[in-house]
């Protein structure tokens, strides 16, 4: 319903379109095809604290196993005429997971235009247009041309009549996605870099220059009154340098005492006699 009451930007686009091959990469890895890739089947749900939506994949109904055809009526058509492959047309047999992709890049075209590419007046002119009409020109404004020349790329390379031209798998999509949208980002990016504007670069001259007028005023003024043009400057003689005393006191080495002779002590020992 948001494609038809609310057109989607490309960024938004782009993240819907990632967000559904991601989706889908799963159901590859599993050897599913999902063979209705249509706005019907894409829900987005709004996220709590985020500005960008969940996106959905749903109803499988009609998805199919890869190598297994058990179910598959022979001339049976399978899918809408608005968003199907031409292999789906020509031969169901012949579908693979490169239909889907082939199917998303409709839808793409749809989110971005705002009209599906091809829509006949009946389902057989637009299957014919699918088979053989080229993919109408894309027109889009406000991106420089690196970025529209790689949306367009992207584009035909998802819906190429030849399925063996297109992305070989979810994979290679999603990453020629995230290119797209890296370039979208660096141009969202640099236009955002701050600029000086012209009243504050007159604001940052006068602060400049009332800076240099204090350094001027706080120098010393230089007196030329006190030179004559020829008159002769006698040279002052040089001062003889003066020693710079040592700031550590020199110590005298101090004589040692002669050592002085100790005279012997001897007792007397006095003889006792004996009674």
């Amino acid at each position: 319903e948001r494609l038809y009451t609310k057109p989607l930007t490309v960024t938004e686009s782009l993240s819907v379109v990632h967000q559904i091959a991601s989706a889908l990469g799963e159901a590859h890895s599993k050897e599913i095809v999902h063979r209705d890739i249509k706005p019907g089947n894409i829900f987005l749900c709004v996220q709590t604290g985020k500005e960008e939506p969940l996106v959905k994949l749903l109803d499988f109904g009609i998805a199919k196993s890869v190598g297994f055809d058990g179910q598959t009526v022979t001339g049976q058509m399978m899918g809408t005429p608005t968003y199907m492959s031409p292999e789906q047309i020509v031969n169901i047999k012949d579908v693979d997971h490169r239909s889907d992709v082939y199917s998303l890049g409709i839808v793409f075209y749809h989110m971005i235009c705002g009209v599906p590419p091809f829509k006949g007046d009946s389902y057989f002119d637009t299957m014919r247009m699918h088979m053989q009409s080229p993919l109408p020109k894309v027109k889009i404004s406000g991106f420089n041309d690196e970025i529209c020349a790689s949306l367009i790329s992207l584009l035909n390379k998802m819906t190429h009549k030849d399925k063996y031209h297109r992305y070989a798998d979810a994979n290679a999509l999603i990453q020629a996605i995230i290119n797209v949208q890296t370039l979208i980002l660096r141009s969202d990016l640099s236009s955002q870099q701050p600029h000086i504007s012209s009243t504050t670069a007159k604001e940052l001259d006068r602060t400049s220059s009332r800076r240099t007028e204090e350094k001027t005023q706080k120098s010393e003024p230089f007196d030329l009154s006190k030179f004559s043009v020829g008159s002769e400057v006698t040279p002052q003689p040089r001062s003889t340098p003066q020693p710079v005393p040592d700031p550590q006191p020199k110590l005298t080495p101090q004589s040692r005492p002669t050592p002085q002779s100790v005279p012997s002590f001897q007792p007397k020992l006095t003889p006792q006699i004996a009674t």
